[in-house]
C-alpha cells in the first residue's frame, strides 16, 4: 500500500518557544492511504528541506548514514487520497525529534 502524507505547521502566537525564542510551532503529519505510485521515495525525503540535519541526528543515535540515505519508503508527500481504500486508518502524528522539516 502506498501512504500519503500531508504536513501542517501550527503556530501558537501566544507562546514563545524556549529554545528558538520565536513563536512556538508544532508540526502535524497526517498519514493516509493514497493511490499507487510507480516510484518509491527515499526515507530522507520526509525531512526535506533539512535532510542533512536529520541524517546527522539519526547518525548520532547510531544509525548508519549510508543505510539511512538508501532506505526506501512507501510514504509520499502530498499524494492524492485513495477513496477506494477500505478499513484503513488515518494517522495524525506530532513528532518531537528536534528536526524541523518545513522551510
Amino acid at each position: 500500500m502506498t501512504v500519503g502524507r500531508k504536513v501542517f505547521v501550527l503556530k501558537d502566537k501566544s507562546r514563545i518557544d524556549p529554545i528558538s525564542k520565536e513563536t512556538r510551532e508544532v508540526l502535524i503529519s497526517i498519514y493516509y492511504p493514497s493511490n499507487p505510485v510507480e516510484q518509491e521515495m527515499k526515507y530522507t525525503s520526509l525531512f526535506e528541506p533539512n535532510i542533512s540535519l536529520a541524517v546527522d541526528m539519526l547518525s548520532s543515535m547510531g544509525v548508519d548514514k549510508d543505510y539511512i540515505r538508501n532506505l526506501d519508503t512507501k510514504i509520499h508527500n502530498d499524494e492524492r487520497l485513495d477513496i477506494t481504500a477500505k478499513n484503513c486508518p488515518i494517522i495524525f502524528i506530532a513528532p518531537a525529534f528536534g528536526v524541523v522539516s518545513h522551510p
